[in-house]
């Protein structure tokens, strides 16, 4: 029998089949990406880290390539998939309407944004800051919740969550509780696809460990920071009682090659916010603790 390709042949195949051919072609494209789509593990809300600049704000040369530096720098732990940063240009109505869209999904872990308040000339506030607009007074304290973290009780929170593994005062010293670090990596990630296996599942307990590690190095870091000004707390007052609803960054000395407020022509670090969200992650709220990674990269890397 003979059965020798031909370019006759070949073109006879091509003639008649060709639409066989292309439609058995997207069958198996689809297939593959069916298959590693059930395969890959899917970023949840708690581990894509998501860096805003409102539209105030005005960002500068570092600011387009953050994520790509955060990943490069390892600054975050295996926890956190993805980076990514997005401005939300002062332009028009849709700045506004696809910031309310990504918080609507739950999208978006820190904010930079502007402290500028307006007096008249009797001292009466006439024009409220970007901070405070955002804010009002919905934030997450102890006593109630809001769309916002109130940055001291952030801080006091990370403080407690950290004493939970390396206990009360810790220090840089300070041991880690193992057997509670592995029973909390196992609870939050049963049903993570990245340990299925019992060897991915102590190198994922591994991790975790670091993880812990490095969390309690970050959070000292930022804590020196806030005691020597680098960082401080914007505290407002509503009703006699005082919120701070964002971190202020004016004694970062080289904050504006990332984000800045612009005086007259002058790109200026006065008045600039950094507000960190609050979303509840439920069984993975634990990774709120990861900001301290990004504000230890901003002491570390523009104070």
């Amino acid at each position: 029998m003979d059965a020798r390709i031909t370019k006759q042949r070949l073109g006879n195949l091509l003639s008649y089949d060709w639409l066989k051919i292309i439609v058995s072609i997207a069958i198996a494209a689809l297939a593959l990406s069916l298959f590693f789509t059930m395969v890959r593990t899917t970023p949840t809300s708690a581990q894509s880290f998501e860096i805003y600049g409102y539209t105030d704000v005005y960002t500068g040369s570092k600011f387009g390539g953050v994520s790509e530096e955060l990943e490069s720098k390892n600054a975050f732990s295996y926890e956190i998939l993805t980076v990514t940063s997005e401005y939300f240009r002062d332009d028009s109505y849709s700045a506004n309407t696809i910031f309310g869209a990504r918080r609507a999904a739950k999208e978006g872990t820190v904010m930079f944004v502007t402290d500028v308040e307006r007096y008249d000339e009797e001292g009466n506030l006439k024009q409220a800051s970007t901070l405070r607009s955002l804010s009002g007074t919905t934030l997450t304290t102890e006593t109630s919740l809001g769309g916002y973290y109130d940055t001291r009780y952030f801080m006091d929170s990370a403080r407690a969550y950290l004493e939970g593994y390396f206990g009360v005062g810790f220090g840089a010293d300070s041991p880690l509780d193992e057997q509670k670090a592995e029973e909390s990596f196992l609870k939050r990630n049963s049903n993570d696809k990245r340990f299925r296996s019992q060897k991915n599942r102590q190198k994922g307990i591994a991790q975790e460990k670091e993880r812990l590690h490095k969390l309690k190095a970050d959070y000292l870091t930022v804590s020196a920071a806030f005691e020597r000004g680098a960082l401080k707390h914007l505290v407002y007052t509503h009703e006699d009682k005082e919120y701070s609803p964002g971190i202020g960054l004016d004694g970062l000395n080289t904050i504006t090659n990332l984000v800045y407020y612009k005086e007259g022509d002058e790109a200026a670090k006065d008045h600039l916010a950094l507000m960190l969200f609050y979303t509840s992650y439920g069984k993975q709220s634990e990774l709120t603790y990861d900001t301290l990674s990004f504000l230890s990269y901003l002491v570390t890397t523009y104070a």
